[in-house]
């Protein structure tokens, strides 16, 4: 069954990669961070991996699937 994630997502995604932080990565992409946080989720549940994973600052960092993100 194929996936369909769709492009805002995978533009989140690059975004927080990126970055690497929520709220200047929700500034970039000029929506909330809550908003940044529920599209990330979304992927994550549509993708067969977790992207991101937080550090205990609740900073984001990439996981193996997230790396085809740099």
């Amino acid at each position: 069954m194929p996936v369909t994630i769709y492009i805002g997502f995978q533009n989140a995604a690059l975004t927080l990669a990126d970055e690497l932080n929520f709220t200047r990565a929700a500034e970039r992409l000029k929506i909330t961070r809550t908003a940044l946080s529920k599209q990330i989720s979304e992927l994550e549940a549509r993708s067969v991996s977790r992207q991101f994973e937080l550090n205990e600052f609740k900073r984001p960092s990439r996981l193996l699937g997230g790396e085809a993100c740099r």
